[in-house]
Parts: C-alpha cells; structure tokens; sequence
C-alpha cells in the first residue's frame, strides 16, 4: 500500500504541474490529438479544462505523498535507504557523449528560435508534429509540412536518427534515466513488451493528417508561414521543468525510452522506414565474443545477439535509433556504424541456410 500511495502520489503531483505550465496539453497530447483530429478538433480545445485544475491535483498529490511517507514500510533497512550518488551512474562513452551534446544543442537552438520570435526578430512558426496536425485540421499547410516531409524522407537513409539524436524529447529521457541508474534502479531491466502497440498511434496521428488533407483538398492554403506561434517563453521552459518529473516516473514504471517504444506516432513511422534503411549499426563476427553487452546496453530493447546468432552483417530492428550506446559498451570494438549494401540474393540463400544448418 505504501509503494500505491508513493506512485499514485507522484503521478498526482506531477499532473498537477503539468497542468500548472501547460505542458498537460503539449507533447505528451500528440498521441492523442491523432485521435481527436478525425473529428475536426485538438486536444486544445477538448483538454483546456486541465489548465484549471493544477491547484488541486497538486494538493491531493502532497497529501497523498504525505500519508504514504508516514505509513511503516515492510521492507528491510538496506530497502528503505536511498543511494543519492548519482557518481554511480555508468561512464559515458564517445558516442553518448556526441550525442548528448547534439541533443543539449537542439534545446539551446530552439531556446534561441524563441528568444529572436519573441524580440520580434523572426516570424519561423513551430515545426513540432503537433503544429501539423493542428494546420491539416485547419487545411493549412506550412513549415511543418516541408519538415516533417524531409524527415520522411531522409529517414530512408538514416533510419531513427531523429529518435537517438534531433528529438527534443530524447535528452529528457535519457536524463532521467541516467538519474534513476544513479540512485540504483536500472530502467534498462524492464523488458519491451506489447511492441505493436506503438503502431496505434501512428496510424491515428498519421491518417488522421492524411484525411484532413483528403477532406480539405479543393482549399488546401500552403504557406510557409502557417504554423503554430512559438513566442510563448513559459511553455517552453516550464515544459521542460514539467516533462522531467513526468518522464521519471513513467521510465521507473515502464522502462527507458517508453515513449519512443510505445506511443510516439514519429518513431512508429520511421521503424517502418528504419527497416531498409541505408545506415545501420555493421557486425564484425570476426571481432564478436558473444558477450551481449550490446543487447543488455540497448536503450530501445533490440536483441542485438539475435542478429549476431543469424549472422547478420548489421542490425537490421526498427526499433533500433541509432544511439551508439551498443558501440561503446562492445568491449572488442565488433560495432560500428556504416552504409550497407543491398543483400543480393545469393546472400539471402547462404543466410538463410547457416540459419537451418
């Protein structure tokens, strides 16, 4: 009952901020909206009653989090101490330290695009998925369309890329997954379940687009300037103070990387395209030792050692996004990144008998 009252407690709370900076109806809602778009309307418009009620989900949730802290736990001592020694969290390597600063460079470039929108200095609307859908309902189209188009596109070459290292969501998640690692839980354990449940979502956000589009088709108003406004500072950084706490409790109950795995209509998308893909993370057999580190290190769940096992010249998984976390914990230097070629079929038929043989 505690361990109830601590996890309802902190969702409560957590909502509640959320809805306190607005963020309750922001990135998180973009599942959701592929629902509501089908219907003419954004999750703005059906959810704004959330932007009402901070003050009290934030008062249950401290009252919940108050009687739970005062209830006597079964557990046993070493249980109940909290290791704050975040030094425990595991080395970075090169690739994740690449990656981390590209990752933290998105925040400050969009951080920068706000500043110069509010100071009057551009007029570039939000390129976000959401500023998408909410034109195509509208039968708008803009800088939103030719960007996520592009994405689309470039995807057939670099597969997830945009999931491991240009989303503004994945330097949250790894944060708080470097936090919890640090206080001795390990996200990476809870395993990948329910993998075709990610391709809900996608279908509703991405036909619902395509059928506002349809539907709007004889008026279609394409101008680069539509677009969703971006002047609005505390969203922003209210957003990012909301999405950290959120995005802890939902990685200690669902496991690293849950939206990019579960929900997020992007990533749902590109795992189809990530499949064919030209760049891919290549397999040396010759330098393997079979000691799955890879696969234990993976932040998306891909069995690397299953691809190892086939004799796969790389990992072909669309779930895989490009991370190089695999790379740095291969203690043989057997991964790396490359181009690969297309399998001709003289290749396909010796794969396909060393798997029988």
């Amino acid at each position: 009952m505690k361990k109830f009252l601590t996890i309802l407690g902190s969702l409560t709370l957590v909502l509640g901020i959320a809805c306190l900076t607005g963020e309750i109806i922001g990135c998180f809602m973009t599942p959701i909206d592929g629902f509501l778009y089908l219907f003419g309307t954004t999750s703005h418009n059906t959810m704004a009653f959330l932007l009402d009620i901070p003050q009290y989900l934030i008062s249950a949730g401290i009252i919940i989090l108050a009687i739970a802290f005062i209830m006597k736990g079964k557990g046993s001592k070493e249980d109940d101490k909290l290791n704050l020694q975040l030094a425990n969290t595991s080395k970075f390597g090169p690739w994740k330290k690449k990656r981390t600063v590209f990752q933290y460079a998105v925040l400050v470039i969009i951080f920068v695009h706000l500043i110069l929108t509010v100071l009057g200095l551009t007029n570039i609307k939000g390129v976000c998925p959401r500023s998408l859908g909410d034109m195509a309902v509208k039968g708008e189209l803009g800088i939103s369309a030719v960007f996520w188009t592009s994405i689309i596109v470039l995807s057939l070459v670099w597969g997830r890329v945009l999931c491991g290292w240009l989303c503004v969501y994945a330097p949250v998640q790894e944060t708080a997954a470097n936090m919890l690692t640090g206080i001795g839980a390990n996200p990476l354990k809870k395993k990948f379940v329910k993998k075709g449940l990610i391709y809900i979502t996608t279908i509703a956000f991405w036909g619902s687009i395509l059928f506002n589009i349809i539907k709007n088709i004889n008026h279609i108003d394409f101008n680069i300037n539509n677009g969703d406004s971006v002047n609005n500072i505390w969203l922003y950084v209210g957003g990012l103070i909301t999405m950290l706490p959120l995005t802890l409790l939902f990685t200690h109950l669902f496991g690293n990387r849950f939206f990019c795995k579960y929900i997020c209509p992007i990533g749902g998308l590109q795992s189809i395209w990530n499949k064919v893909s030209l760049l891919k993370v290549k397999i040396d057999h010759k330098k393997c030792v079979n000691c799955n580190a890879c696969t234990k290190n993976c932040q998306m769940g891909v069995a690397i050692d299953n691809y190892i096992k086939e004799g796969d010249s790389c990992v072909r998984d669309g779930n895989c996004i490009m991370c190089g976390d695999c790379i740095d914990k291969c203690p043989k230097n057997a991964l790396k990144f490359g181009i690969i070629e297309r399998k001709s079929s003289s290749q396909i038929n010796e794969n396909e008998k060393r798997k029988t043989a």
